[in-house]
């Protein structure tokens, strides 16, 4: 499991690119995947200066099918890392009453070393006759916290609104449904620690818990979960604990 415990974009000037008025740009830095800039082509370019302690880069919630990533120091404007991006489906199902087929994708990109003040630009291109959408742009430092165990539990919540009226009837308001998790993690004592205390210092339902799927799945699952409750556990060898985490997907 990871977790990005502080996203050092959140409070960066964006530039680049010409986005839909009704979808600006500065809603890929809100606590909101679902609510997404939306470029007037099928390519969106967004620019980040001034990025401090880069290490690890969350695109979420996007209908791109292929993008690059380039970051340049500010010092000399050379540049540092130029690479090409592919994404992981999170999501892909049809509506069969509409005939409309719905897609998106992801993409974590871990560096290979933490970058200080730089400018990240992403570029992201849909496919042809769509507009280009990001919901969430997250960069920071992703910490490993110990091994993702195996029968990871779905705990979907329906978050839609019912209503009984006088006359008996139902009015029900349909919304969004997370899709929560409980797993168990396996870490050595330190790394509990370490975890407790990155909880303390910063707030967990911004804290980005990236929970990686174990080896019998054929996919890793990139999105954004919010910490539902202190996580419990015991002490199960000397130097291993075994963890359960509750999480809820934040839309």
């Amino acid at each position: 499991m990871f977790i990005l415990k502080e996203n050092k974009i959140a409070g960066l000037t964006l530039s680049g690119g010409i986005y839909n008025a009704s979808f600006p740009r500065e809603n890929m830095q809100n606590q909101h995947p679902k609510k997404v800039a939306r470029s007037t082509t099928n390519v969106l370019t967004v620019t980040a200066t001034n990025a401090l302690g880069i290490m690890d880069i969350l695109l979420l919630n996007t209908n791109a099918v292929s993008g690059t990533i380039l970051i340049t120091n500010n010092a000399d404007a050379s540049e540092i890392l130029n690479i090409t991006i592919s994404f992981a489906e999170t999501a892909s199902y049809e509506n069969y009453y509409m005939g409309i087929a719905y897609k998106k994708t992801s993409h974590y990109e871990a560096l290979a070393q933490a970058y200080g003040d730089v400018t990240i630009t992403v570029t992201l291109t849909s496919a042809v006759g769509t507009y280009c959408e990001l919901g969430l742009f997250i960069g920071g430092y992703a910490q490993r916290y110990g091994t993702t165990l195996l029968n990871n539990e779905d705990s979907p919540k329906d978050s839609s609104i019912e209503h009984e009226t006088a006359n008996g009837s139902i009015v029900k308001i349909p919304r969004h449904v997370a899709m929560n998790k409980v797993f168990n993690i396996l870490a050595t004592t330190n790394e509990i620690i370490r975890f407790y205390s990155d909880l303390v210092r910063y707030n967990g339902n911004k804290m980005v818990f990236i929970p990686t799927r174990t080896a019998m799945d054929y996919k890793e699952h990139y999105t954004k979960y919010g910490i539902c409750q202190i996580p419990k556990g015991k002490q199960i060898f000397p130097t291993r604990h075994k963890y359960t985490l509750n999480i809820k997907e934040i839309s």
